[in-house]
C-alpha cells in the first residue's frame, strides 16, 4: 500500500489531514464498526503504485505501508492501523513517457467500459482516438474529429447518454487532449479513472480497474505496442 505526503511527510487528503508519517511510523485510529473510506475513521492507502501517481501525479514523497485493511473497493484500502515503512521513487513511466502513458490510460478506460452499452458513435469515438494513438503523426482534422465525436458523448440534445458512454467520450476526449499537449489533459484523465472505476468496477463489475488500466498502459508503452481495442 501508498500514501502520498508532502516533503514534510505530512498527508494531505482523505480525513488524513496534517498527520506525520515517517520511517517506521505507526499511526492509530480507534477500531470502530462500519467502517466507511475517505473519512476520519480510517487511513487511506492507495493498492497500486501507478495509481497513487496518475491521481497525484505531484506528490512531493511517497511512502508504502504495511497495514491490516478493514475495508477496500479495489482501489483504495482503510486501515486503522498503518506504518509508514520506507520512501519510494517515482515510477520510471512518470518522466519522458508520462503523456504517452496516460494517452494509453484513457484507451484502456475507454475500451473497459464500452462494452456496456452497444453506442456506434462511442464505438467510432474509441476507433478514432486508438487511430490517433498508434499514428501520433496524423492531421489535425483528425485531432478535431476526435473532440467532436468525444463531446458529442456529452451534449445534452442527444437526451438521456448512458453514463457508460458518457465516459467513453470524457475517456477518448482525455487522450485527445494528452495527445495535443491540451491544458485540460489532468481534468479529462481524472474522469476517465474516476468513470472507470465508479461506473465500471462498482456499479457493473468490469473486471478492468483503474489498477489493471494504467499498469496495462505502463507495460504497453515500455513495449511500444500498438492498441487493438477488445469490444
Amino acid at each position: 500500500m501508498y500514501i502520498a505526503t508532502t516533503k514534510d511527510n505530512i498527508s494531505t487528503y482523505w480525513g488524513m489531514f496534517g498527520i506525520q508519517w515517517g520511517l517506521d511510523k505507526i499511526n492509530k485510529r480507534p477500531v470502530k464498526p462500519n467502517p466507511i473510506l475517505n473519512t476520519g475513521m480510517l487511513f487511506t492507502a492507495y493498492e497500486n503504485l501507478n495509481v497513487l501517481h496518475l491521481h497525484h501525479p505531484s506528490a512531493a514523497v511517497v511512502w508504502q505501508c504495511q497495514g491490516t485493511p478493514a475495508t477496500s473497493d479495489g482501489l483504495l484500502s482503510g486501515c486503522f492501523e498503518l506504518m509508514s515503512i520506507h520512501t519510494v521513487t517515482a515510477p520510471s513511466w512518470t518522466g519522458a513517457n508520462k503523456k504517452r502513458v496516460l494517452f494509453r490510460f484513457a484507451l484502456e478506460a475507454a475500451a473497459a467500459l464500452q462494452p456496456l452499452h452497444a453506442w456506434d458513435i462511442a464505438r467510432q469515438a474509441l476507433d478514432n482516438a486508438r487511430d490517433f494513438y498508434n499514428n501520433p503523426s496524423s492531421t489535425v482534422l483528425q485531432k478535431h474529429l476526435i473532440t467532436g465525436l468525444s463531446a458529442t458523448l456529452n451534449k445534452p440534445a442527444f437526451g438521456h447518454v448512458p453514463l457508460p458512454q458518457i465516459a467513453v467520450g470524457v475517456a477518448a476526449r482525455a487522450a485527445m487532449s494528452c495527445g495535443s499537449d491540451s491544458g485540460d489533459s489532468a481534468l479529462y484523465i481524472h474522469q476517465a479513472a474516476g468513470c472507470l472505476h465508479h461506473i465500471g468496477y462498482r456499479r457493473y463489475g468490469v473486471h478492468t480497474s483503474v489498477g489493471t488500466a494504467i499498469d496495462s498502459a505502463v507495460a504497453a508503452v515500455a513495449e511500444n505496442s500498438d492498441f487493438t481495442a477488445t469490444y
